[in-house]
């Protein structure tokens, strides 16, 4: 396991992609028993509740995308860093490997200015298929997403490498905004039309929140090496 930092309140990760957050119906090993079974011999050790060792969820991860997580020891630090996700303070970057749209002109200017593009979108949930879309804002249900994205490279088979800031946190977010702008993710079978198997190309590279007992600014980063994130480089990040 890539254990970032660790200290009493908190655990810094690296999930890998495929591995869910939490037990799910597929009882494959997922990151809170594992964290639970990694903190028994611990050096920092952690909050025990009725002898279970307590591995706080923070935030989720898609099981198919990997990427940086923070994990609360106890239940103090779990309620402060989710006082943190809710008024917006915890920063999120991800990096996703896109096709490339039609417009070739728009690719290269955006890749030459590295300007933020921002998306507003409204969503809504499909809890029977686990499948969310984007609809209009007065449709029941709908939420607001929100998220910046720059281009950073494309290559010669029109896949582009995509840095993105999440500003909410909706359900498959990224992946229906950016299929929805005609940039489906690679690997993508859920919401790229072109995609029959593969591996979602979609990392969360950089987490930013403060520490929940000292207040302090801390930022980890993890730069993914799978699939076609290898075909980029990240000196521009």
């Amino acid at each position: 396991m890539n254990i970032l930092y660790e200290d009493k309140e908190i655990i810094v990760v690296v999930k890998e992609p495929g591995v869910p957050v939490q037990s799910d119906k597929t009882k494959d090993k997922d990151m809170v028993n594992m964290l639970r079974n990694y903190v028994v011999d611990s050096k920092h050790g952690c909050e025990r509740q009725k002898g279970i060792p307590f591995i706080g969820l923070v935030h989720r991860l898609d099981r198919p995308v990997g990427g940086v997580m923070v994990f609360a020891k106890t239940s103090d630090a779990l309620k402060k860093l989710n006082k943190q996700i809710t008024e917006g303070k915890v920063s999120k970057r991800y990096l996703a490997v896109v096709e490339a749209p039609n417009d070739e002109n728009i690719v290269y200017e955006n890749i030459n200015e590295k300007q933020w593009i921002e998306l507003e979108d409204y969503l809504l949930k499909d809890g029977r298929t686990n499948v969310s879309k984007v609809v209009k804002n007065d449709v029941k249900g709908a939420k607001k997403a929100t998220l910046y994205y720059r281009i950073l490279d494309i290559k010669e088979n029109k896949i582009m490498l995509l840095d993105i800031k999440l500003i909410t946190g909706r359900h498959h977010q990224i992946r229906v905004q950016m299929a929805n702008n005609k940039m489906p993710l690679v690997g993508d079978t859920k919401y790229n039309p072109h995609c029959e198997k593969g591996q979602v190309m979609l990392y969360s590279y950089t987490l930013g929140f403060k520490h929940p007992r000292t207040n302090k600014q801390l930022e980890y980063r993890h730069i993914p090496i799978h699939g076609e994130f290898a075909l980029f480089s990240y000196d521009n990040i």
